[in-house]
């Protein structure tokens, strides 16, 4: 089971309205100032967590966002912060509740149909996620990218993040691609962002049935092109790749805290890792992957050596179009990469999206 710290958004929202409470017996009795919503103090901190708390126990998510998000952005940010900003931006993706979600992603199957069918586990977060209206799930998709942001930046205390593992989410953020860098409770929510993105993007580009929730289109559908080639690969496409990465790094760094229940339905995810691997180094050098993995090219640079398996890299969700790694081309590493994964996504009749 999940330790505490994994449930900060009611507990944490407790602590700061007992806080709020001293405060307000302190200005009636003495007149002190009430706190200022100033990330530069402890006392304007505790305002904004509490404030932050406040609207989301409301299911005010995006009223939650625009108080948290100045603060991140600020030289007062924190871990508390940090995992503040990544709630109110899981609230927006569909999580309004991690207890709820919980229980609902324990009640679906996690396991493999018989083929062509594919994996479960693109099916259930399409299908946890179901949603079609564009704006919502436009929505979703950005919050979702916030979300990861916040939650890379909220490392263990005292790590040193090795300069090519590093995320640069803001000036006052530094964030690591390694899950073990991470804290516990950020891996956690990772988890289940992840699995928010994936199922907001699967829905806004993947065309899920109504009813059994298998792929309708292949991901990325633009007339008669997809995200199959390295050329398609936009912002919402890098963050689909990368939310497939970031979801099996917190599972190996989480998998003995979850619930029985949870985790027995889950199944053991990391057999995701190798044929992940397979599908980037298919990317990378323009081959058609293996039986094993299945798919198309890619159209990068024939054997360039450009990755062999998926680069550390890709958990960053902003790396496929920043300005230079487009300036590379055909020889984009994590574009490449990227397009090799949902090339396996698309096509894998085992463990893909069936159809």
């Amino acid at each position: 089971m999940p330790g505490k710290g994994f449930f900060r958004t009611r507990n944490v929202w407790s602590a700061w309205r007992k806080s709020a409470g001293i405060s307000a017996f302190c200005f009636l009795l003495s007149g002190c100032a009430a706190p200022s919503m100033e990330a530069s103090t402890a006392e304007g901190r505790a305002a904004i967590l509490d404030a932050t708390y406040k609207a989301l126990t409301a299911g005010q998510c995006e009223k939650a966002i625009g108080i948290i998000d100045p603060a991140f952005a600020s030289a007062g940010t924190n871990n508390e912060i940090r995992m503040a900003r990544a709630s109110a931006h899981a609230c927006n993706a569909g999580i309004p509740s991690f207890f709820t979600f919980i229980e609902n992603a324990a009640a679906e199957n996690w396991g493999v149909d018989a083929p062509p069918g594919g994996s479960f586990l693109f099916r259930s977060v399409a299908k946890l996620f179901a949603q079609t209206n564009t704006t919502v799930l436009a929505k979703r998709i950005s919050s979702s990218r916030s979300a990861i942001q916040a939650l890379q930046s909220h490392l263990k205390s005292g790590v040193y993040v090795a300069q090519n593992h590093q995320v640069s989410t803001s000036a006052y953020n530094p964030g690591s691609t390694l899950a073990s860098d991470r804290s516990v409770d950020s891996n956690l929510y990772m988890l289940f962002v992840s699995m928010a993105s994936l199922g907001a993007i699967e829905n806004r580009y993947g065309l899920p049935d109504a009813t059994t929730f298998k792929k309708g289109q292949a991901l990325g559908t633009q007339g008669t092109t997809d995200w199959e080639s390295y050329l398609r690969i936009d912002e919402d496409a890098c963050l689909y790749a990368s939310s497939l990465l970031s979801l099996i790094d917190a599972y190996i760094e989480t998998a003995d805290t979850l619930s029985s229940g949870l985790a027995s339905s889950l199944g053991d995810l990391s057999v995701f890792t190798s044929v992940f691997d397979l599908a980037c180094a298919a990317g990378c050098n323009n081959q058609s992957p293996p039986a094993s993995v299945g798919g198309t090219t890619s159209g990068c640079a024939t054997n360039a050596g450009l990755c062999d398996a998926c680069p550390r890299q890709l958990r960053d969700p902003s790396v496929c179009t920043s300005t230079a790694n487009l300036a590379l081309g055909n020889r984009n590493p994590y574009a490449c990469a990227a397009a090799g994964l949902i090339n396996f996504v698309n096509r894998n009749p085992i463990l893909g999206w069936g159809s």
